[in-house]
């Protein structure tokens, strides 16, 4: 079975339009769970053709990637200077990966998710933006659960990035190389949410990784730049630190 035919037949789906949600445009209701299911299992092969599809849009790139990212990775370089690295690796990647991407602009559904930063990305962005990050609360849980159409990213303006050009690297590594944006959206059930395909940006994880400390401050970017929604419900805690983070998610491993 060809996937990538098989998900064209499901591409086109009925329905009438459903409620509007804040940020976002019109969307039609969900399919029956059984297309769902089918379109899943489509995805299962659509990994490895895309990955070939990639090489041949842009022959070399894997081992381009790979050499700047030993190279920052070794070479005598501040935090500061990897991230930078780490920031125009993704961004070729994604250039590349743009053709077989799903995204198109004022596709705002990854706004509404968690957009995790540390605390050196936000220290960026607040410069380029002029505006000194919240270094202390916590406005949102951490559970991805705690997320969804009534949280959107403080940046997003009809359905679009206001700081596209300053986007966290979380931002410019997540996309769907998907026909459609259909496993992107947040009512999906929770047997699909997991179901977007995507091809991952390796050397930029690389390069990103050895720019974070233990020390570092890790949280979610409405929490480093709050919102009014943010402001009017009030902190739930404290900005914990790479480790504090990791040592919690050990605690909580079965």
């Amino acid at each position: 079975m060809d996937p990538c035919r098989d998900l064209a037949t499901l591409d086109a789906l009925p329905g009438d339009p459903a409620a509007e949600w804040p940020g976002l445009p019109s969307r039609e209701p969900l399919p029956p769970e059984e297309t769902l299911r089918r379109r899943q299992q489509a995805l299962a092969g659509l990994g490895p053709r895309r990955l070939a599809q990639l090489e041949a849009l842009a022959p070399g790139l894997e081992q381009r990637q790979a050499d700047a990212a030993l190279r920052a990775v070794h070479e005598p370089r501040s935090n500061r200077s990897r991230l930078g690295v780490a920031l125009q690796l993704v961004d070729a990647f994604a250039r590349a990966v743009e053709p077989l991407a799903a995204c198109r602009r004022g596709c705002a559904h990854c706004c509404h998710i968690r957009v995790e930063m540390t605390e050196l990305e936000a220290e960026r962005l607040g410069q380029a933006i002029g505006r000194q990050p919240n270094t202390r609360h916590r406005y949102l849980p951490a559970q991805a659960s705690a997320y969804g159409y009534d949280t959107p990213c403080p940046f997003l303006v009809d359905s679009e990035c206001s700081i596209y050009e300053h986007r966290p690297f979380a931002c410019r590594k997540h996309h769907s190389v998907d026909v459609n944006e259909l496993f992107c959206r947040l009512d999906v059930p929770a047997a699909f949410a997991a179901s977007v395909p995507q091809v991952r940006p390796t050397a930029a994880l690389l390069v990103w990784g050895s720019a974070v400390t233990a020390s570092m401050g890790v949280a979610d970017i409405r929490d480093w730049f709050p919102g009014e929604r943010e402001l009017a419900r009030g902190p739930v805690g404290r900005i914990a630190s790479a480790q504090e983070l990791a040592d919690a998610a050990e605690a909580e491993a079965p």
